[in-house]
């Protein structure tokens, strides 16, 4: 119902007792759907927590994860799948702690709902360090995408890398292998990729 509109449906469940024997209890079950009123959107617009800083991307480019125009029935999927797309845009481009907090406005007299999205951004991380143990100098100077000390940090080249490099890498090396620390002072992290093999003890 959230999907089609109705933003705050009343929803109430009444069991009532209709067998009760030794082996068997059966219910009938009423549902009590009282949907209320059926909303539209109005503006979605974004805001920095912090006042004196303007966002690190322009409202344009954020309003397009958003896929609802003006006037179209609020669906709350689309709007959380803009947030979760808001959230993944800004840990790409080192915002790991950014928060997104949607705020409802108006639709009390009958309007349409207006969305404020207050985003607070903290820091922007960097790579500080990046290690790679159980590797040859040669198997690391061969691996792709390339990431290095003072890049923005972005998770997704870790996965990246595990997944662009199987063949430089051992068969079972995955995200477990990756140790990423944080350095929340300075807005840096440093990654430590750890391929050794266990020792075989023969029996």
């Amino acid at each position: 119902m959230q999907n089609a509109g109705y933003f705050q449906p009343k929803i109430e469940l009444h069991p009532q007792l209709i067998r009760d024997d030794q082996f068997l209890k059966r219910y009938s079950l009423t549902v009590y759907i009282e949907p209320g009123r059926q909303f539209r959107l109005g503006e979605i617009r974004f805001a920095n927590v912090d006042e004196d800083r303007p966002l690190a991307f322009s409202a344009g480019e954020l309003r397009g994860f958003f896929h609802l125009r003006r006037g179209d029935l609020l669906n709350v999927s689309k709007i959380r799948d803009g947030l979760n797309e808001v959230s993944r845009l800004y840990g790409s481009k080192g915002y790991i702690d950014a928060v997104v907090g949607p705020e409802t406005q108006n639709g009390d007299d009958g309007g349409p709902i207006d969305f404020l999205m207050k985003i607070d951004e903290e820091k922007q991380y960097r790579v500080r360090k990046i290690e790679f143990l159980g590797l040859t100098e040669k198997s690391q100077s061969e691996l792709t995408p390339k990431l290095k000390p003072g890049d923005i940090f972005n998770k997704q080249y870790v996965s990246e890398i595990l997944k662009r490099n199987r063949q430089i890498l051992p068969a079972d090396a995955s995200l477990e292998d990756v140790t990423i620390s944080r350095n929340t002072k300075d807005g840096t992290v440093d990654i430590r990729f750890v391929f050794f093999s266990c020792p075989q003890f023969a029996h």
